[in-house]
């Protein structure tokens, strides 16, 4: 079976474009059940020649209750200068999963985008599958990921039509827990 799996994933990783959104990087590892994470609210107007306006937010929550893990990522940005924008994004992405055995979750998500700048006025998609825990080991994990996903993106480029999709995407993630207070992820 372990064997079935490395190919299957390598096959899924060939197959598939790069994903904007590196959903790992928003599990935060907490031995506590709960909310974690942070939130961020910038603001800046300057005057001079020009006038300078930029206004950003981060917000990056989990909440994680005996096996129900949810993550919740929002950011939004934009600046202008003179009335002319020259960044105006946007991403929200949100993450269920439900360890229904020790080794083996099921990830349920969605995410809408949209990126002024490189022309991207809107781009959803929603996905599930499977999460495997590879590893027994506290102090390193190996997690591999296969999901499907509806892929919808409309460009504002004024000619590429409106792009729907199935895709696939694949992950393998590792974390490391040394015994002297140091973690690798």
């Amino acid at each position: 079976m372990k064997f079935l799996l490395f190919p299957l994933f390598v096959l899924f990783s060939v197959a598939t474009s790069a994903q904007i959104l590196n959903a790992e990087s928003l599990r935060k590892v907490t031995d506590t059940s709960g909310f974690s994470g942070s939130a961020s609210l910038n603001f800046s107007l300057k005057r001079d020649v020009n006038e300078y306006y930029s206004f950003n937010t981060r917000i990056h929550l989990q909440y994680k209750m005996e096996n129900h893990l949810i993550l919740l990522k929002n950011d939004i940005e934009f600046k202008s200068i003179s009335g002319n924008k020259f960044e105006n994004a946007g991403i929200t992405h949100l993450r269920y999963n439900y360890k229904f055995h020790p080794r083996i979750a099921w990830e349920v998500f969605g995410q809408a985008q949209y990126n002024k700048v490189s022309k991207i006025e809107f781009r959803g998609l929603a996905g599930m599958g499977p999460r495997f825990k590879l590893s027994t080991s506290e102090n390193y994990k190996f997690y591999l990921g296969m999901h499907i996903m509806y892929e919808q993106e409309e460009l504002s480029d004024g000619f590429t039509p409106i792009a729907r999709d199935f895709r696939g995407t694949s992950y393998l993630s590792f974390s490391f827990v040394s015994n002297r207070n140091i973690n690798y992820y």
